[in-house]
């Protein structure tokens, strides 16, 4: 659009140049044009925007709140009720009186009547019949085995022996024994001292002869029978169940029926018609 108005107004501006010149000059040629130079400009332009934002306003609202007013308003109502009419109606009676009439009643009567009839009479026969039974019977047969038989074998082994051996000691004892001892003693009445003897108690060292047991452990050898076990193989005898087939004949009880005319006596109803 802007390119448009200046190309507009460059042409403007020449033809206005022009007419001048065609009026004074006659004679001279028409000027050629002005020659239109385009060129490419950043044109800045501006445009306004609009932008919502809420804030909080405070605001009076009026609204309808329903209320409830006791109003007396009078208000005209049918109210039933009841009274006694005389009506007249027609009703059905019944009356019974005694009709003759006449209808067939079927009757039945029993006639006696001779018929046969088949019937199938069971007999039972022995038939004889053959076959194969398995008759047990015992053979014997040496099979060998291997058992494990005990035995006794005598080993030599060491064994510890504790012994208690009495061994005499001798340690010396302090023993308490009797000493005659000589004293010089003062006579009381004549007031003379003499020697007297005197038994006073005396320890002494003696030597004792003492028994103190020793425990002395030994190594000895001992032959100890050993139990074990070894196998042998041993022949044996036995008896092995077996089975024969054998052909035997018995009679067999056979259930059949043979056809048999009877002759029997049967009442059989008649309907005649009576009035």
């Amino acid at each position: 659009m802007c390119r448009f108005l200046i190309c507009l107004a460059a042409l403007i501006a020449a033809g206005a140049a022009a007419a001048p010149a065609e009026a004074t000059w006659s004679c001279l040629p028409a000027p050629m044009p002005v020659p239109i130079r385009y060129e490419y400009q950043t044109v800045t332009k501006y445009r306004t925007e609009y932008r919502t934002e809420y804030k909080d306003v405070q605001r009076t609202v009026k609204r309808l709140v329903p209320e409830t007013v006791f109003q007396e308003a009078q208000e005209t109502v049918k109210v039933p009720y009841y009274r006694e009419e005389t009506r007249q109606k027609t009703v059905m009676v019944p009356v019974t009186k005694m009709v003759s009439r006449t209808y067939e009643v079927p009757k039945t009567e029993w006639v006696l009547q001779s018929r046969e009839k088949t019937v199938l009479v069971p007999e039972t026969q022995l038939v004889e019949k053959q076959k194969k039974v398995l008759v047990p019977g015992v053979k014997e047969e040496v099979r060998e085995r291997i058992v494990t038989v005990p035995e006794t074998r005598l080993e030599q082994q060491t064994r510890p022996v504790t012994t208690v051996r009495q061994v005499a000691e001798t340690h010396k004892q302090k023993v308490v024994t009797a000493a005659t001892v000589t004293a010089a003693f003062c006579d009381p009445c004549t007031g003379l001292s003499r020697l007297v003897c005197q038994v006073v108690p005396q320890v002494k060292e003696v030597d004792v002869a003492t028994v103190r047991p020793v425990v002395e452990q030994r190594l000895e050898k001992v032959t100890v029978a050993v139990p074990s076990v070894r196998q042998e193989k041993r022949a044996e005898t036995v008896k092995v169940p077996t089975l024969r087939e054998e052909v035997r004949t018995e009679k067999v009880p056979v259930q059949t029926v043979r056809p048999v005319k009877q002759a029997y006596n049967v009442s059989v109803p008649v309907i005649c018609g009576c009035k």
